[in-house]
Order: C-alpha cells, then sequence, then structure tokens
C-alpha cells in the first residue's frame, strides 16, 4: 500500500520516462517477488484484472503511467483548475505537492485496464473449466461469482476460491509435464490420469467424500439439491439452495476443499468428522466476519440457523 503512492507522485512530478526499459524491469521485479522466483501460475496480465471480473488488483505501473500524464494533459486542455501552476510563475515555496489539485487517477485508470484487458473478457480458465465439466458456464454465472466471494473477510478462504478459479494446484499431469516424469496417474487410485478435475471431483475416493458431505448438507439445509461439480468446487449456487443459506454453503464446501488441499499429495481422505471440526471453525470466522462489517446479531442467527441446529444434533448423537 504505500510503494504506488510513491511511484505515482513519482509518475506526476516527472511525466517523461523515455524508455520502456524501466517498466519491463519493474514487472520482472514485481512477478520474482510474487512467485518468489519460481514460474508463473498465473499471467500477468489477469493478475492486474479488477477484482470484481476475477482479477487480483496488481497495479499495472505502466497503465498507471499513462494515466499521470493523461491528467496534466486534461486539466492544460480544460483550463478551468486554478490550482494548475504556471512555469512562468513558478514559486519555490509551494513545493512540488499540490494538495488541491482533483486528478481522478483511479477513474481513469480503470477506464484504461478496461481497454487492456477487453480480450481477457472470456478468460482461459473459463474455458478449461466447461471442458472439464462437460458443459458452458455462462458470464453471469462467473460474474456473480466474483461478487460471492466477498461472503467472508477471510484471505484464506478467499485464497483457495481464487486458487480453484485458476486451476493453481499441481496436479500430476503439471508435475510430469515439468518435471519430465513417465507417469502421471492420480496420487490417490494409481489408475487414471491425474488431470485438475479428476484430482477434484472424480477420483473414487474423492468422488465418496463428495458424496458424504454432500448427504450431510442436504440433513443440515433438509432440503434436497442437484450435486454438480461447479456448485462444490467452485461456489456457483443453484436456485435450489435458499438465498439465506447461501453463505453458509460457501463456507462448508470451503472447508471440504481445504481438507483436501491440506493432503494434496498423500493417500490420505479427509472424513466427516474432519468436515465438522473445519465446519465448526469457520463458523467462528464468520462471527468475525459479521463483526468486522458491523452486521446485526439477528442476521448472523437467521443465516447460521440451520447450521447450528445441525451441529447440536451431531452433539446429541
Amino acid at each position: 500500500m504505500n510503494i504506488l503512492p510513491k511511484l505515482l507522485f513519482l509518475f506526476q512530478m516527472i511525466p517523461i520516462i523515455g524508455k520502456d526499459d524501466c517498466f519491463k524491469k519493474w514487472k520482472t521485479d514485481l512477478t520474482k517477488f510474487i512467485w518468489q522466483g519460481k514460474k508463473p501460475r498465473i499471467k500477468h496480465k489477469l493478475l492486474t484484472g479488477i477484482k470484481e471480473r476475477g482479477g487480483f488488483g496488481l497495479p499495472d505501473l505502466r497503465l498507471y503511467y499513462d494515466v499521470a500524464c493523461f491528467t496534466w494533459i486534461k486539466d492544460w486542455i480544460k483550463l478551468d483548475n486554478s490550482d494548475i501552476l504556471d512555469l512562468e510563475e513558478w514559486n519555490n515555496r509551494y513545493g512540488c505537492i499540490i494538495t488541491k489539485l482533483k486528478k481522478n487517477i483511479s477513474k481513469m485508470y480503470n477506464l484504461l485496464l478496461e481497454w487492456e484487458l477487453k480480450d481477457e473478457k472470456v478468460k482461459e480458465v473459463m474455458i478449461k473449466w466447461a471442458c472439464d465439466i462437460g458443459y458452458v458456464i455462462r458470464l453471469e454465472q462467473w460474474e456473480k461469482l466474483w461478487k460471492d466471494i466477498k461472503f467472508t473477510a477471510c484471505y484464506t478462504i478467499r485464497e483457495n476460491f481464487m486458487k480453484m478459479v485458476y486451476q493453481w494446484y499441481l496436479t500430476p499431469v503439471k508435475f510430469a509435464k515439468i518435471y519430465k516424469l513417465k507417469s502421471n496417474t492420480c496420487w490417490r487410485c494409481k489408475k487414471e490420469i491425474g488431470t485438475m478435475f479428476h484430482m477434484w471431483w472424480e477420483c473414487r475416493p474423492i468422488k465418496q467424500f463428495w458424496n458424504e458431505i454432500y448427504e450431510e448438507l442436504k440433513k443440515m439445509f433438509k432440503i434436497s439439491f442437484s450435486k454438480k461439480p461447479e456448485a462444490f468446487l467452485l461456489g456457483l449456487i443453484t436456485n435450489d439452495i435458499p438465498e439465506n443459506q447461501r453463505k453458509v454453503f460457501h463456507y462448508a464446501i470451503t472447508a471440504a476443499r481445504m481438507l483436501i488441499a491440506k493432503n494434496w499429495k498423500g493417500r490420505k481422505i479427509p472424513s466427516v468428522k474432519d468436515w465438522q471440526i473445519k465446519f465448526c471453525e469457520y463458523i467462528n470466522l464468520a462471527r468475525l466476519t459479521a463483526y468486522i462489517r458491523e452486521q446485526s446479531d439477528q442476521k448472523l442467527l437467521k443465516e447460521w440457523g440451520c447450521a447450528k441446529e445441525y451441529m447440536k444434533n451431531i452433539v446429541l448423537e
């Protein structure tokens, strides 16, 4: 948070940078820092996308530099800002800081970023997921998914969500490709090819685990709903689940995914008991999120009533 304002100050005070070498070096340094010197798993262009469209909000320094230049051009053309300094009447007492100058940098940056990423509206990963599950997920569903990630203030949960969307996890297929290995079979079943979709959904032990979670969720919500991979892996909830229970569903399936990821390369499969313990931890996280966002206790009780009743029945059993 401290770096970008300093760079913006530099861009506005020195709006002439002759070559792109400087920006390329900064981009290289940022990439090395983000990925710790390893090969990037997500394209830099996608990292700079806005969070409301599935990006990570990484600043594009080149675009910010362009915006800094455009803001001065805008003010020079309009000539309606009395705070712009006249070079012929420059007074060193004012230094280089102009506190009253409003440049709308964020607004112009978002506009340039939208033009820059217009080809990424349908991301490559969307096509991958469509190929995996066998049917297309509509763009409207993806856009709703980007908004639903705000159901929690916990960045660990959000991180898991983004890793799933971008298929971040290294599968046997990826390992075989990177390290030139002969075998790319699943680490658990030792039979099928270890693709992303197989490791998370089609592998027999994992499929059994998801079936158990599905049955527990039906007990919790006291309804029957379709068991689709996009619902459990991505959180694309169908209309079968009531609106006031969807937040609980997000926490429940995230707890299951986190348990699978915890033993990613092992053959151990989480149990329903493990999931219930993890889910209880997420109930406390939901309380903290409600406290941070100053939500009423009545709303929290209304959303989590079914979960509390479910956990109470488990204790009595």
